[in-house]
């Protein structure tokens, strides 16, 4: 006659529908390396994907940022190699994916106020100001080519490669 129930179960009252964590965008991560930066990602179902750009951190700091403060054309110069490197550069990760910054990027990410494609550009604009003659612009920042380099480096993908957000880092 009507189904029996277990000694000690209780119905389950209806939950109603199911509450999902809202899904997180993609990351690709993005190690700066000495030589190289490496961008690798991997979108469900797919193979993982790697892209390297040739131009590294070290190698911009060396190649490009010789004083501290750097002069302002040797911002430029650091700003077109990094151009030339990304001319051209395939990319297939959707819109919307979060840039995670690994690597050598370490050195700069403790100054970004949010990991916002804005922060970075303020981080930049700071070292910019300092280049101009205003030393102000960037206290409490490191003051070397190493870290010129990285948040140099770090603005030019976000901006050229339309990353708008950065990962929290993993390590």
């Amino acid at each position: 006659q009507g189904r029996q129930r277990r000694r000690g179960a209780e119905p389950q009252a209806d939950a109603g529908p199911l509450s999902l964590a809202p899904a997180m965008p993609p990351s690709v991560l993005c190690t700066g390396l000495p030589q190289q930066t490496v961008l690798a990602w991997q979108l469900a179902g797919e193979a993982p994907s790697s892209l390297v750009i040739r131009v590294g951190i070290t190698q911009l700091a060396d190649q490009a940022l010789r004083h501290a403060p750097p002069r302002p054309s040797e911002l430029e110069h650091a700003i077109d190699l990094v151009e030339e490197a990304l001319t051209g550069l395939p990319h297939s990760w959707p819109a919307g994916a979060l840039l995670q910054p690994a690597g050598l990027f370490d050195l700069m990410l403790p100054h970004l106020g949010d990991l916002g494609r804005s922060a970075v550009e303020d981080l930049f604009q700071r070292l910019a100001s300092w280049s101009l003659g205003h030393p102000s612009a960037a206290q409490g920042l490191p003051q070397d080519c190493m870290f010129i380099a990285a948040a140099l480096l770090l603005r030019e993908l976000t901006h050229h490669l339309s990353f708008e957000t950065l990962a929290p880092n993993a390590g």
